[in-house]
C-alpha cells in the first residue's frame, strides 16, 4: 500500500498471476482506490514503487526468462481530467540490461 495518487490516502496495489497459474511470475498489475481499479497492465514480474520526483509511481517489468532481454522501468503521472477525475498516463520508459555479479 502506498499514496500513488498525492491525495492523502493509501491505494492497494496487487500483482497477480492468472487463473490456474499460481506458481507462475505475476503477470497483472493493478492499482485500487475505493474498490475501483485505477490502474491496469498486463506484463511479466513486476516491481512498483511511488515516484520519487513527481506525483505517480515507477513500474519495473522484469524478464527472468530472458536475461538477454533486460528490463524496463516506467514512470507514470497522475493527471485530472475536466471532471477532475485523475488518471495516470506514461511518463517516460526505458530499457536496462542485468547486472551479473559473482
Amino acid at each position: 500500500m502506498a499514496d500513488f495518487d498525492a491525495d492523502g490516502y493509501k491505494e492497494i496495489a496487487m500483482i497477480t498471476s492468472g487463473i490456474g497459474c499460481g506458481s507462475c511470475h505475476g503477470q497483472e498489475i493493478r492499482i485500487i482506490k475505493d474498490d475501483k481499479v485505477i490502474f491496469y497492465k498486463e506484463g511479466t514480474d513486476f516491481g512498483i514503487e511511488p515516484a520519487k520526483d513527481h506525483v505517480g509511481f515507477t513500474l519495473f517489468e522484469y524478464n527472468y526468462s530472458d536475461p538477454e532481454a533486460g528490463y524496463i522501468i516506467e514512470s507514470y503521472k497522475k493527471t485530472k481530467d475536466s471532471d477532475g477525475l485523475g488518471t495516470f498516463y506514461l511518463y517516460s520508459k526505458e530499457k536496462k540490461s542485468y547486472e551479473w555479479r559473482d
